[in-house]
């Protein structure tokens, strides 16, 4: 029987080397690995990344646990994102997955979620009384060039290439694509009146009071953490942009997204003040459009549901996000557009 113990840092080539066996598509290395789930600001011994280690001591089970400290008004929080579950098949016979699962879910955090559930997994979760979060468990996709992005589509068509979701981050057609036939359905500009600026992570947590200062519940980033995220993405990724808006010379939102000339720009992470959600994500598609994005893709958060039907985003359910809460209280909270939770504050690198 295998045993379940928090990861070390001897373990990571062997957790390595799993991943790259056993869960599709993992390219990242022992480092990235290291900065993500153990040596970062926020890492916490009372909610570590699980390991299972057979009875030879072989590696034959990982789960990752990313820390964050959350802000539900006065109230601090904790919460874990779960990352990267993946167990050798030939440890699965005993239940080993709904056992790592269990214990991870028994920490002491107040929240738990993860942002690309198997079917199996979110069985699991909700075994153990989560659920699958609904509110995220949409795309959506914009078309900010049409002309180019249809053209990609159909070289790649003509060449017999994979279509992905990084050339079609939503099984859809947008109606922008029908570019100047329909000029109505382009994405709108910000008005005149609208700006925004290159930020650091010491700038972006000295606007979130302001910004933020109309949610429930969200991600309480200090510096050191933020600063910490955002250059493993850089380095990983590449191309991450990451701006405040102002109107006038008040902050109304911050955000953060992967640009790709060309291509399929990811948004990561959108903040807004209230009522200011269509006017930060018009600046966006703006700037990633003027850096020559084709097309812009991420989450349908919650918050943004009223401001994606204005810019006539066409959406779709690509992924299964799951959680558990500690109360139905919170539970509720996470349900409500007053509430942020981003593939930033969580699984960064699923695609």
């Amino acid at each position: 029987m295998a045993t379940i113990r928090p990861i070390e840092e001897a373990d990571l080539p062997a957790v390595e080397s799993l991943l790259r066996a056993h869960l599709g598509g993992w390219s990242l290395d022992a480092e990235v690995l290291r900065q993500t789930v153990l040596a970062h600001p926020w890492a916490d011994d009372e909610c570590p990344s699980l390991i299972a280690e057979s009875d030879s001591g072989e590696v034959v089970g990982f789960m990752g646990s990313q820390v964050r400290r959350l802000r539900r008004g006065e109230e601090l929080l904790r919460g874990v994102c779960c990352t990267q579950l993946v167990v050798d098949p030939d440890a699965r016979a005993g239940a080993l997955g709904a056992l790592m699962i269990k214990q991870m879910l028994n920490g002491p955090q107040d929240l738990t979620w993860s942002d690309s559930a198997t079917d199996t997994v979110a069985r699991i979760f909700q075994m153990f009384g989560g659920r699958v979060d609904y509110p995220r468990a949409a795309d959506f996709m914009l078309a900010v060039r049409p002309g180019t992005w249809g053209w990609t589509l159909i070289k790649a068509i003509l060449r017999r290439q994979q279509i992905d979701r990084r050339l079609v981050p939503v099984p859809g057609l947008p109606l922008q694509a029908l570019g100047s036939l329909l000029p109505r359905l382009r994405p709108d500009p910000p008005p005149s009146t609208i700006r925004s600026e290159s930020a650091s992570a010491q700038q972006v947590v000295a606007a979130l009071p302001t910004i933020c200062s109309g949610l429930s519940l969200r991600v309480d980033w200090d510096e050191a953490e933020l600063d910490h995220i955002l250059g493993v993405v850089d380095h990983v990724e590449g191309g991450l942009v990451t701006r405040i808006v102002h109107s006038g010379s008040s902050p109304i939102g911050w955000y953060a997204y992967l640009s790709r000339p060309g291509g399929a720009s990811r948004v990561l992470h959108l903040a807004a003040r209230a009522r200011s959600a269509d006017l930060v994500l018009s600046e966006l598609v703006a700037d990633a459009r003027g850096r020559g994005s084709a097309v812009v893709a991420g989450r349908a958060e919650p918050h943004l549901e009223e401001a994606l039907r204005r810019q006539r985003a066409v959406l779709s359910f690509v992924r299964q996000p799951i959680l558990r809460a500690s109360g139905s209280e919170l539970d509720a909270t996470l349900a409500s557009s007053t509430s942020l939770l981003t593939r930033l504050d969580g699984e960064v690198f699923a695609i």
